[in-house]
């Protein structure tokens, strides 16, 4: 990260909050499935088999578990946990300030997105940063949190100094822990080699997961032969190559169920599913509907 990227870092606060086990819904409620508007920050402090859908990819949830959300993000909790979450922009836009006024958890919609993808990045290790993290100093954590939440209560007119510093390390110790991760992993391959071919295999997928795609092709993308990069890749990414593709096409096949009115074929077809039949099998098995329900039961989000 560059001297100039941290100087257009000016992250303004929305809202600091709690939730705690009292008055979270009963165990195993669904709350409503949201597309993230901002960046957030949930800190998970009690929990009781709750878990987390994070753009299809369902998360079991622990605490000291760092969940991280960008906009666009389409999320969706499940009861029971207790948490301290901070919601912020990477930077005050005056364009916005009504914005800053409505509920956080309102769905973003498509010219939101848009305008803040026009804004540009101001703060790229936001956007290297995955879904969730593994906090191992939970105390300092929730310590950090738990002052945001207060000046955020408090509403002083130096709140968003305050709130600034907090955010800064925050961020500071997550690029910490996360370097001691990466750190941690290293063996008689280079940590870098190794993770240069892992990336450019996912990369891969992500861009290509509507054509075929062989586990052949991957592994000589990343540079090792077929074992050695299952067991690589999913020690990295923490799926298996072939369920991370299919992660991914659901994912896209969601979205285009969501936001199109193309038949259900074609919207299989699109997204890499050649039959239609281990489509419909593979959906109902990850999202426990069918295509066609999923497509009614969401369409109140755009």
């Amino acid at each position: 990260m560059t001297q100039e990227g941290y100087a257009h870092f000016n992250p303004y606060v929305i809202v600091s909050g709690l939730l705690d086990m009292h008055t979270c819904p009963p165990k195993g409620t669904q709350y409503g499935k949201r597309v993230v508007r901002w960046y957030e920050f949930e800190l998970m402090n009690t929990v009781d088999e709750g878990y987390m859908i994070t753009d299809g990819d369902t998360q079991t949830i622990h605490i000291g578990d760092l969940f991280i959300r960008k906009p666009g993000m389409i999320v969706q909790g499940v009861s029971a946990y207790g948490c301290n979450y901070i919601i912020f922009d990477s930077v005050y836009d005056t364009s916005f300030v009504q914005e800053y006024e409505q509920p956080f958890y309102q769905n973003a919609t498509d010219d939101f997105l848009n305008h803040i993808d026009k804004r540009g990045n101001h703060f790229q290790l936001l956007e290297q940063l995955p879904s969730r993290i593994k906090i191992h100093d939970l105390d300092y954590f929730k310590r950090l949190f738990n002052t945001c939440l207060d000046h955020y209560i408090r509403q002083k007119k130096d709140f968003q100094f305050y709130a600034k510093a907090i955010l800064y390390n925050i961020l500071y110790t997550i690029n910490k822990e996360m370097k001691k991760s990466v750190n941690s992993l290293s063996t008689h391959y280079s940590l870098e080699h190794k993770y240069k071919g892992i990336f450019h295999a996912k990369q891969f997928m992500d861009q290509h997961f509507h054509r075929k795609i062989e586990l052949k092709e991957l592994a000589e993308i990343a540079g090792y032969n077929p074992d050695f990069f299952c067991r690589q890749f999913k020690k990295i990414v923490g799926k298996s190559p072939i369920d991370y593709l299919i992660q991914i096409r659901l994912f896209h096949a969601k979205k285009m169920l969501m936001t199109t009115n193309n038949p259900i074929f074609d919207v299989a077809w699109s997204c890499g599913f050649k039959n239609e039949t281990y489509f419909y099998t593979l959906f109902k098995k990850n999202e426990h509907m069918t295509p066609g329900k999923y497509r009614a039961y969401n369409q109140h989000l755009f």
